[in-house]
């Protein structure tokens, strides 16, 4: 599967998942949109394997965006982690050769964004897609 496949592939998958807007790379505007899914390709990698035989190794990055809550309840983070949670599900359950690498939430929580006058929270989910055999 290469990288415009699986962002495809990854793009339909999300589509239960709960975002108003699901885009395949970096958008202009998210059109007013509350929950937004960013798909992008980030990087590919060739491992050999053997003397005649290599794997390549694309990765994507699946950017969860949540507009803030105007009172700055938690229903915002709540909101993030659902999505993250059921992001990482809905991809895992599409293909066996698309495996969860990352988050970059981590301690310090994912980092805010202003968007359209917007502030959102953004989580950054990163996969990798084994192809063996190349």
């Amino acid at each position: 599967m290469n990288r415009l496949q699986a962002r495809a592939a990854v793009a339909s998958a999300l589509a239960g998942v709960g975002f108003d807007l699901i885009v395949q790379g970096a958008p202009d505007s998210f059109g007013g949109a509350h929950m937004v899914a960013v798909i992008i390709s980030a990087g590919t990698e060739r491992a050999q394997l053997a003397r005649n035989t290599s794997e390549d190794i694309n990765s994507i990055i699946v950017s969860i965006y949540v507009q803030r809550a105007a009172n700055g309840s938690s229903t915002t983070e709540d909101s993030l982690d659902a999505l993250a949670l059921a992001t990482i599900a809905a991809i895992d359950a599409l293909d066996t050769s698309i495996v969860f690498a990352r988050s970059d939430a981590g301690s310090g929580g994912a980092p805010n964004r202003r968007i359209d006058g917007q502030m959102y929270r953004v989580e950054r989910i990163g996969f990798t897609i084994r192809n063996e055999g190349v």
